[in-house]
């Protein structure tokens, strides 16, 4: 993937004589007539892109597959599972009750 941060790499610039309107070539800037490198990176980008060799190589390669320990995962299932849920619980009624706290000690009158 490549990000460009400017959209205008890729905008023409439009010459207008009268009512006629002709594009100029890309990254040619309309009133120095100077030719920047716009066309010659997008075409290099996109050589890139679509590297043949890349795509060949990605085919030939073998993937293996790590698979989880079966014994492990139903030991441990109960557990993970109450951490995951009671987890966030506990943690959202801790910080209400530290924060309801907080608050009656700060605007308590004594």
């Amino acid at each position: 993937m490549i990000v460009i941060a400017d959209a205008e790499i890729i905008r023409n610039e439009v010459r207008r004589a009268g009512s006629e309107e002709t594009p100029l070539p890309l990254g040619e800037d309309k009133y120095t007539g100077q030719v920047f490198g716009n066309r010659d990176f997008l075409i290099n980008c996109l050589n890139y892109l679509v590297d043949d060799k890349g795509l060949i190589q990605l085919r030939s390669r073998e993937l293996k597959l790590r698979l989880l320990n079966t014994g492990m995962i139903k030991n441990g299932k109960f557990k993970w599972q109450v951490i995951n849920i009671a987890g966030p619980i506990l943690i959202v009624i801790m910080a209400g009750i530290i924060y309801s706290y907080f608050r009656r000690k700060n605007y308590t009158r004594y």
